[in-house]
């Protein structure tokens, strides 16, 4: 019986910290990866969120800079948990940001996401085929594929549409207006 209650134990151990603290990408995981594994307990009621960072820095002997924006307050009741799981709980809680230059960890406010994009205005008149190929005038200007429009890349010219990748590298398609499709060729 005891067996079965370590090995349940066991898998609790790997599989609870998985489920509460899913891994992050890039910069901020390698920040948390580089704080020690070490297991601690720790009650903290409205505790100053940059204070508490800096006393694990100094306790755990980790270069850190810390900036001096307000990051608002923990409180946190832990028992047994990595360092590097203590420290994520205060960075993600207070939206804050981890990353690592030449080995110093710097913790700052997260930047707030980017606006969308500004929909750029093309417009399509028509798509022409030729024994060379298609080109289509977007703009009042003849393009390719491969060409560019106001910052798009041309990535293909259908019948009926074309296909640009925005600079942020999303695909924006472009359909010809039905007055086009309908109006006598001369």
């Amino acid at each position: 019986m005891r067996f079965w209650r370590k090995a349940w134990l066991g898998v609790l151990t790997f599989i609870l910290p998985a489920a509460l603290f899913p891994p992050e990408a890039g910069a901020q995981q390698r920040c948390f990866d580089m704080l020690p594994a070490e297991r601690i307990s720790l009650e903290l009621r409205g505790a100053d969120a940059q204070s508490t960072l800096r006393l694990f820095a100094q306790q755990y002997r980790i270069n850190l800079v810390v900036t001096d924006e307000p990051m608002g307050t923990v409180t946190l009741s832990l028992y047994s948990v990595p360092v590097r799981e203590v420290f994520r709980v205060i960075v993600e809680a207070n939206a804050l940001q981890c990353t690592v230059h030449e080995g110093v960890l710097r913790v700052s406010k997260s930047a707030p996401p980017a606006p969308p994009a500004p929909v750029v205005p093309i417009e399509v008149t028509a798509i022409l085929s030729f024994p060379s190929g298609t080109v289509a005038i977007l703009n009042n200007r003849a393009v390719k594929a491969g060409d560019s429009v106001e910052g798009h890349r041309v990535e293909r010219i259908a019948d009926t549409e074309v296909v640009l990748r925005q600079p942020d590298g999303s695909l924006r398609t472009l359909t010809l207006p039905a007055a086009a499709l309908t109006a006598p060729r001369k």
